[in-house]
């Protein structure tokens, strides 16, 4: 079921005029039953003025009226055994009409009283005793024109099935149009330049301007930040580079000119050669965290067993001193990537491994679809994979490594899990 506020509206416009539907119907029903037994006692009345005006018709009443709508009785044992049946004398009052509806048709009967008259033979009984009128309505004889009940009903379930979908059309479109425009404004602003996005449009509505407008100051706000922070990174890393560079210049001519070292120089100057390959490292992975456009990288074939070896001689000094041993199994020699990137991603991954293992085989293995590191997880590892958790925080293992492998991962549409199985975390990168 869609969620979406058109959707919503027009089902409860739907849901709102099948609710008042039979209320509509049972009020026409009734001002229907009510307009034709006043029609007809307003007919009846007449009829019975004219008669009661005329002396004459006294003792005609029935014979004369036998053609008519309306038929005459001058008392009540004589009229038909139908309006008889259907109505108790004593319950009848003068000029009142009394109504009876059976299956098959409705009976009016109007008791009206006589006019006095000054004739000698006309007693006071009969003055004071009133003559009756009836009418009976057959539903199937009624030729008269219009429409029936029936037709009638049909119509306004017609009629409000059309206004229904006038109001879902006319209500429906004039709010979800401009929800729409903001949308589709929403949509146009540029994430990688801001002057070039498009002014708020006119919505009409004055909430919808006020989200509109409180939408440009958050993402001019948030676009700001980000550049702030971003120009922050490129200019401190910009900046390690150039003595990180030095750095690794001088130790470089040392051990041409200085060698050979003592034991205890050599492990002090080797030290020194892993902080600075650790600094250089975490520089580049900055630059690359804030790369303006990572579609920008070319594939290529790589001979991933000769990449692996060489990342993880260069991170070997993390378990030099644990009882942690490495497996590379490769099904396949070459991976199609850009070099850079599937460096800076596998070099992460393995010093993640080598991070985070404090005894016990590292797995590395090429298959034909993916690369698949394992590592024993040690306690630490646990606790604070709980402890994030349950705090509802991700754990990005070693820096921000991990984070920039799944960004890169996520720009370049390259499949990452991570899971944990049993005691080893599991990485699974699919190229």
């Amino acid at each position: 079921m869609s969620n979406s506020i058109s959707a919503y509206m027009s089902r409860n416009i739907l849901l709102l005029l099948l609710m008042l539907l039979p209320i509509f119907t049972f009020t026409i029903y009734k001002a229907y039953q009510w307009g034709s037994d006043d029609s007809i006692h307003y007919l009846m009345a007449l009829k019975a003025e004219e008669i009661s005006q005329v002396d004459t018709r006294k003792r005609k009443l029935q014979s004369d009226s036998q053609g008519s709508n309306f038929r005459v009785f001058d008392s009540f044992d004589q009229l038909p055994s139908a309006f008889k049946q259907s109505f108790q004398q004593e319950e009848l009052q003068a000029g009142e009409i009394a109504v009876h509806s059976k299956q098959d048709a409705i009976l009016y009967l109007l008791p009206y009283l006589r006019q006095p008259f000054e004739n000698k033979d006309q007693s006071t009984t009969d003055q004071d005793s009133p003559f009756y009128i009836t009418h009976t309505y057959i539903e199937e004889l009624d030729q008269s024109p219009g429409v029936n009940f029936a037709e009638l009903f049909f119509l306004i379930i017609v009629l409000s099935i059309a206004i229904a979908f006038g109001l879902i059309y006319r209500v429906v479109w004039a709010l979800i149009k401009p929800v729409k425009e903001l949308t589709k404004w929403s949509q146009s602003l540029s994430r990688t330049n801001p002057s070039n996005s498009e002014t708020a449009p006119d919505l009409k509505y004055d909430e919808l301007n006020e989200v509109a407008s409180q939408l440009s100051q958050s993402f001019s706000l948030i676009q700001q930040a980000n550049e702030k922070e971003k120009h922050l990174l490129k200019s401190l890393s910009h900046e390690l580079r150039t003595p990180l560079a030095i750095t690794k210049a001088s130790l470089e001519l040392i051990e041409k000119t200085e060698a050979p070292f003592s034991p205890k120089l050599e492990n002090k100057l080797s030290k020194i050669k892993r902080a600075n390959q650790s600094m250089v490292s975490t520089s580049e992975t900055l630059l690359w965290l804030w790369a303006d456009d990572l579609e920008q990288f070319t594939k290529q074939d790589i001979e991933i067993q000769a990449l692996l070896e060489q990342l993880i001689e260069a991170n070997n000094y993390l378990i030099e001193h644990k009882e942690v041993t490495v497996s590379i199994r490769c099904e396949r020699q070459c991976v199609s990537a850009d070099v850079r990137l599937i460096t800076i991603i596998l070099r992460n991954l393995i010093r993640n491994a080598f991070q985070y293992t404090e005894q016990g085989v590292i797995s590395i293995q090429i298959t034909h679809s993916d690369i698949i590191i394992s590592n024993p997880a040690s306690t630490d590892t646990s606790n604070a994979t709980n402890e994030a958790k349950l705090s509802g925080l991700k754990v990005y293992g070693y820096g921000v490594g991990l984070y920039l492998v799944e960004t890169v991962c996520g720009q370049q549409n390259w499949p990452l899990r991570i899971q944990r199985k049993e005691t080893n975390f599991v990485v699974t990168l699919t190229i």
